[in-house]
C-alpha cells in the first residue's frame, strides 16, 4: 500500500511540470550578452622622464611585450622612463641610435594598441628604415647599461636639462632619484681602481672613491685582485645604494655606497670583512733612490696612521716601529730607541732625535731608508 501510494504521488508532480516541448536548460533561460571587444588604446602614448615629458609610439607588439620608438634626446637622462595611457607603466630604454637621436622603450602590461604611421609632422630625425633596424636590435638583444650610459651620455654633452617637477620622483620608492647606470659605473670604476692599487701598492687614489677614512685603512690589506668582476644588480634601499657582483669564481661581490654631492662612494665591501683578509696584515712600502715621495704618495698615509706595520731595515738590522706616550719606538728586538720625529726627508724614511731607552742613556741616532 505504502508503494503504491509513493508511485501515485510521483505521477501528480509529473503531471504538474512543464511540457516536454516547454523544458529548458538552465543556461538557455540566461540573457544572451554580446561579447565585448577588447579596448584599443591610441598608440601615441605620453612618456615621463625625470627632464622631461614627451610623446612616443607604440610601434610593435606581442602579447604584453611592446615597443615604443622616442626621441633619444628627450630619455637620455636616465634608462627608465614612465609611459602614460590610462595607467603608468614602467619602460627601459633598450637600444639606441645617437646618430639619429631615436630610442626604442620596452615595456610589458595586457593592453592593446594601434599600430599606425608615425605623423610627419613629428619631430623625429629618423626615418621609418632607420626606425625599423632599430626596433629588430631591440628585439634581437637589447644593449648592455655600459653602452647605454655611454650612447645617453653623447645625447646629453651638448645640451643642459634640469629635473623638472614631474610624477617620476614618486614612482616605487624614488628610482629616479638616481641613475642605476651611473651607479653601476661606480661599482666597476671602484673595483678596477682597487685592482690597479693593489698592482702599484698605492692605495691613495682610493680616497676619491670612498666615504670613510676607515674603509681606506681596510682596503690596503687587500693582497689579491678582484678578477673577472661582472655587475649584476644595481638598487638604492633607504639611504644607500648596492652594487652585486661576481668575480670570476663566481663569488659574491658586493659593494655599499652613500651618494656625495651627486657622486657614489663607497663605505663598505663585503670582502673587507675578517675571512678576506690575510693572517698578516702589513702595508706594503716600496722606497729605492730612484723614487721621489711624488711617486710613493701613500706613504705619508703609512707613516701617520699604520706605523706599527712598517718594517724599517738598516744594514744587517731589521727594526719595527710603533707609537707610544713618548713618541715612536724602534726595536729590533736586543736595542730599543724612542725617537721624537719621523718624516721623509730628500726620498729617504727618516727618524730623528732617537734616545736608546734601554740603557737609559741620551744617546742621538738617525735611521735612514
Amino acid at each position: 500500500m505504502k508503494k503504491l501510494f509513493i508511485l501515485i504521488f510521483v505521477l501528480l508532480l509529473a503531471a504538474c511540470s512543464d511540457k516536454p516541448g516547454d523544458a529548458k536548460w538552465v543556461a538557455q533561460t540566461l540573457p544572451n550578452e554580446e561579447k565585448k571587444e577588447p579596448v584599443v588604446l591610441n598608440g601615441e602614448v605620453a612618456i615621463h622622464s625625470p627632464n622631461t615629458t614627451t610623446s612616443g609610439f607604440v610601434i610593435h607588439q606581442s602579447k604584453r611585450d611592446k615597443w615604443i620608438v622616442v626621441n633619444a634626446q628627450d630619455v637620455a637622462s636616465h634608462p627608465n622612463s614612465l609611459i602614460y595611457d590610462e595607467n603608468i607603466t614602467l619602460g627601459e630604454t633598450e637600444a639606441i641610435d645617437v646618430a639619429n637621436n631615436i630610442a626604442i622603450i620596452h615595456i610589458r602590461n595586457g593592453k592593446d594598441y594601434s599600430i599606425e604611421d608615425i605623423p610627419t609632422n613629428k619631430e623625429f630625425a629618423g626615418n621609418k628604415d632607420q626606425i625599423d633596424r632599430l626596433l629588430d636590435e631591440a628585439m634581437e638583444e637589447k644593449m648592455d647599461w655600459q653602452q647605454r650610459l655611454q650612447k645617453n651620455t653623447d645625447l646629453l654633452e651638448h645640451t643642459n636639462q634640469e629635473q623638472i617637477d614631474n610624477f617620476t620622483k614618486y614612482y616605487e620608492k624614488n628610482i629616479f632619484t638616481y641613475n642605476s647606470d651611473e651607479l653601476k659605473k661606480a661599482g666597476l670604476d671602484f673595483i678596477n681602481q682597487l685592482n690597479d692599487s693593489i698592482v702599484k701598492k698605492d692605495q691613495t687614489p682610493l680616497k676619491g672613491y670612498t666615504a670613510s677614512d676607515d674603509v681606506v685603512q681596510a682596503l690596503q690589506y687587500i693582497k689579491k685582485p678582484i678578477k673577472g668582476y661582472q655587475i649584476k644588480d644595481a638598487r638604492k634601499e633607504g639611504v644607500y645604494y648596492f652594487v652585486d657582483g661576481v668575480d670570476e669564481q663566481k663569488e659574491e661581490v658586493r659593494l655599499t655606497f652613500v651618494q656625495e654631492q651627486q657622486q657614489f662612494k663607497v663605505i663598505g665591501a663585503n670582502f673587507l670583512t675578517d675571512e678576506y683578509r690575510p693572517e698578516e696584515m702589513v702595508p706594503e712600502v716600496q722606497l729605492s733612490d730612484e723614487q721621489k715621495i711624488e711617486a710613493v704618495p701613500a706613504l705619508q698615509l703609512f707613516i701617520i696612521e699604520q706605523l706599527p706595520a712598517i718594517q724599517l731595515t738598516v744594514g744587517e738590522l731589521q727594526w719595527n716601529m710603533k707609537h707610544d706616550d713618548k713618541g715612536i719606538v724602534v726595536n729590533n728586538g736586543s736595542a730599543q730607541f724612542t725617537c721624537n720625529f719621523i718624516g721623509v726627508k730628500e726620498n729617504h724614511l727618516v727618524l730623528n732625535g732617537c734616545i736608546n731607552t734601554k740603557s737609559e742613556n741620551y744617546i742621538i741616532a738617525t735611521f735612514e731608508r
